[in-house]
């Protein structure tokens, strides 16, 4: 019977991007088995649990170990880490049920040699020099809409912005024209989106005989679906009324909040305008237009300079 040939890699996915897509597809290309081993701590500004499980829904087939202990001795620099990890390793795949450990460490950095050797494994570099895909978690973690592209469909839902359109009856039509521009998506008010599906239908029940936390469930449910296929920027179609907006604040998480007031009544503007002063929070990442024939173009480009983005931002034709 053929020996079974199995794989590892190491690595902190903070977060998971291209280039350990790359590698990581290359290794499962090469062995019949791969041990991939994410490796995190507890002041990781992106939590080890989370990153875990985006490794483990990328790779359902690999076999996927958290390890989460915490050794300053396991540092890189320090001369006997290799030898630490390798006794991690080791002890984590017996575990696993692989006793005879590894036959291959894949990694695209030096450290590969010494930790195969302790290993008793072969190195197998992966694109040492980035060339294929050259980016790094902490490029990502810097400026995560300038290297939008590297990021898994997983992961784009942590990094996306969400904006607020506010502009009185304009706010879904806007925010569907402002997606256009930037080449993303736009989620209209659940709430209205509910009442329209009911008006459809004749149906006697309103909105109001639907439990609050079902329209606010199901709210995060639409934003988070269409936050893996946007692109950078999710647009969030809000109503100008004062409590639904209280409630949409309280249920949907704004990165910024666009308002156009020229499109509102003096009545609907008092009243946003209200809401908004009575939460700092929400007031310090608001910006304000009046309408013009080139309004989509002018909201983008705040969008641009507020978060610092280079380069376009909706896909070349």
């Amino acid at each position: 019977m053929k020996k079974i040939q199995r794989g590892v890699i190491i690595g902190r996915f903070n977060p998971p991007h291209n280039g350990h897509k790359y590698l990581i597809d290359f290794a499962s290309s090469f062995v019949d088995e791969l041990y991939i081993f994410v490796c995190t701590l507890s002041r990781d500004e992106i939590p080890g649990d989370l990153r875990f499980q985006w490794m483990k829904e990328l790779y359902p087939d690999a076999h996927n170990i958290h390890i989460t202990e915490e050794n300053p001795d396991a540092n890189r620099k320090q001369p006997n880490a290799h030898k630490i990890w390798a006794d991690a390793v080791q002890r984590h795949m017996e575990h696993a049920g692989a006793g005879e450990g590894a036959d291959y460490l894949f990694a695209s950095e030096e450290y590969g040699w010494n930790l195969a050797g302790e290993l008793g494994a072969e190195f197998i570099p992966v694109d040492p020099n980035r060339d294929q895909l050259p980016v790094s978690g902490s490029d990502i973690r810097n400026h995560p809409l300038n290297y939008w592209d590297f990021l898994p469909e997983t992961v784009r839902p942590y990094f996306i912005k969400r904006i607020g359109i506010l502009a009185g009856k304009e706010s879904e039509a806007l925010a569907r024209q402002v997606a256009g521009r930037t080449g993303s998506l736009y989620a209209p008010s659940y709430r209205r989106y509910y009442n329209e599906i009911l008006r459809s239908h004749n149906k006697h029940t309103t909105i109001h005989e639907t439990p609050e936390e079902t329209i606010h469930h199901a709210q995060r449910a639409m934003e988070q679906a269409l936050s893996r296929q946007a692109r950078r920027f999710l647009f969030l179609s809000c109503s100008g009324n004062p409590e639904d907006l209280r409630s949409e604040i309280a249920a949907r998480r704004f990165d910024r909040l666009v308002v156009v007031e020229s499109l509102m009544d003096s009545r609907e503007r008092e009243d946003v305008l209200e809401v908004i002063q009575s939460d700092s929070e929400i007031s310090s990442r608001t910006s304000f237009f009046h309408f013009s024939a080139k309004l989509s173009d002018t909201i983008h480009s705040d969008l641009l300079d507020a978060f610092h983005i280079s380069g376009p931002a909706a896909p070349a034709d």
